[in-house]
């Protein structure tokens, strides 16, 4: 074997049929058990560890291991002042929530016999329903300290937190009604990824219950090799994460954890990003401020992919052989490709409840203008209304001139990001189907080509990094002190 066969097996070992084999028995189970308990945060172990020993012992009540685990995780979602509250507002706050998802799941099953209104629009009826139910809980009088106001009171404020959580999750479950999926299955079959023991953020990773069971590993082997992938991504995720902290400990300086404490005293001890945008064009020096405009960049990509192969590692763990979150967008040529490696449960999303229903019904006559309009209608419409959705308890909470810094950042952010995958789509589209002709060249192209992706995405991100403190002319100012233009 050579060289690179030999490094190819090793990279590849989930695919070694031995080590397949070996995992897939008792004793190989087991160790799978106790490193997922070692490379796990404690936080995730408590729901994980015990969920994965069931699932080593009945591998085809996987299910239904998830949906119990999924009930724990429902009572951690609970907001604490609720818990603290008493268990009776904690009980009636997991009921309302369940009694909800049962009542979309009823929805879904029972698709065809909606009225023609509902089916027409199911999603947009949806998004208003949850979100006028979260609007209007978090707008209500909130009970004040642990034991005041009423069960119900307290039940509305556990509502607000929550839902919020679950609503793209529903909206896969309302798509697998509309697609008929849902109608021959059970409501444990869409409650277990409602609240998934993996977890995740506001976005679905592994999307609802077609995709998943498309991915899903049935058999020892096939589920010992998708085990064994879930580990690879577990050790990925801590490599990511480890490599993220060093990066800022060198740059930025940070005496935590221990391990990146050692590289303190040789940092460069710039300040972040959003730190120099408050200082403006003065805050530092003009290679300084690109310097750190860049490595912006690719700290938040680092750290987006460790949070993704933890998840998705996780996944793999329970034999559901799913697309990884994060997969080489640094190495991408193109605006696109970027875009679909970086986030790709978040772009999925996008995609699967702007893009499409765009596509498929507007301008079919005049192609540039179908995928102009549905771009913006995914990148830059969909993308301000989930972060807006995500942000809602601060745009309530700090007042109008917050909510309209942050959201006249986020709109040009969101324009920026949809004009350049446009105009990049444009390109691919002109590149298809001609003949590619490699020279001594090549790798000079691609590096430009890679480094104006980079350059790219690291200035769109001065209007997407921060918070509400930054307003946009502060974040406007940076951008043109970069060109001398302050």
């Amino acid at each position: 074997m050579t060289g690179v066969g030999w490094a190819s097996a090793v990279w590849n070992w989930h695919e070694q049929p031995r080590l397949v084999a070996l995992a897939g028995s008792p004793a190989g189970r087991a160790v799978i058990l106790l490193l997922v308990a070692a490379l796990v945060p404690r936080y995730t172990a408590i729901v994980v560890v015990p969920a994965l020993a069931l699932f080593a012992f009945f591998p085809s009540r996987r299910i239904e291991i998830l949906a119990a685990a999924a009930v724990f995780v429902l009572a951690l979602k609970v907001p604490p002042t609720v818990r603290e509250a008493g268990a009776l507002p904690m009980l009636m706050t997991m009921l309302a929530l369940v009694a909800l998802l049962y009542l979309v799941y009823r929805a879904a099953c029972d698709f065809p016999r909606l009225p023609s209104w509902i089916r027409r629009s199911p999603l947009v009826l949806l998004h208003i329903l949850l979100l006028g139910m979260a609007g209007a809980l978090a707008l209500a009088p909130r009970p004040t300290g642990a034991h005041g106001g009423s069960a119900l009171a307290w039940t509305a404020t556990g509502l607000a937190a929550i839902l919020p959580f679950i609503l793209w999750r529903a909206a896969y479950l309302m798509q697998s009604g509309r697609s008929g999926a849902a109608k021959k299955t059970r409501f444990i079959d869409h409650w277990f990824y409602a609240l998934p023991a993996w977890g995740g953020t506001m976005v679905p990773y592994g999307k609802g219950y077609d995709y998943l069971m498309q991915h899903r590993a049935d058999g020892r082997e096939a589920i010992a090799a998708s085990q064994l992938a879930g580990l690879k991504l577990l050790l990925l995720a801590m490599l990511w994460g480890a490599t993220a902290t060093l990066l800022q400990a060198a740059v930025h300086g940070q005496p935590f954890p221990a391990y990146a404490a050692m590289l303190d005293g040789a940092s460069l001890h710039w300040p972040r990003l959003p730190a120099l945008i408050a200082a403006g064009p003065e805050g530092a020096r003009l290679p300084v401020r690109w310097a750190v405009v860049v490595l912006e960049l690719v700290e938040v990509t680092l750290s987006l992919a460790a949070t993704g192969h933890l998840v998705i590692g996780l996944l793999r763990l329970f034999g559901f052989r799913v697309f990884r979150n994060t997969y080489r967008p640094l190495l991408a040529t193109s605006i696109v490709e970027f875009w679909n490696r970086l986030y790709y449960y978040f772009k999925e999303l996008l995609v699967q409840f702007f893009f499409f229903p765009a596509y498929l019904r507007w301008f079919r006559k005049n192609p540039r203008l179908r995928i102009f309009t549905a771009v913006m209608l995914s990148a830059f419409a969909g993308n301000l209304y989930f972060h807006v959705v995500r942000d809602f308890h601060i745009y309530t909470g700090h007042g109008l001139q917050a909510g309209a810094a942050m959201l006249s950042s986020r709109v040009v952010y969101c324009l920026l990001l949809a004009l350049g995958i446009f105009l990049s789509m444009l390109r691919e589209q002109q590149r298809r189907g001609k003949p590619v002709m490699r020279t001594r060249w090549t790798p000079w192209v691609n590096a430009r080509r890679i480094a104006g992706v980079w350059l790219f995405y690291s200035l769109i991100h001065i209007w997407n990094v921060g918070s509400h403190r930054l307003d946009f002319s502060k974040r406007t100012d940076f951008f043109l002190g970069l060109f001398g233009l302050g």
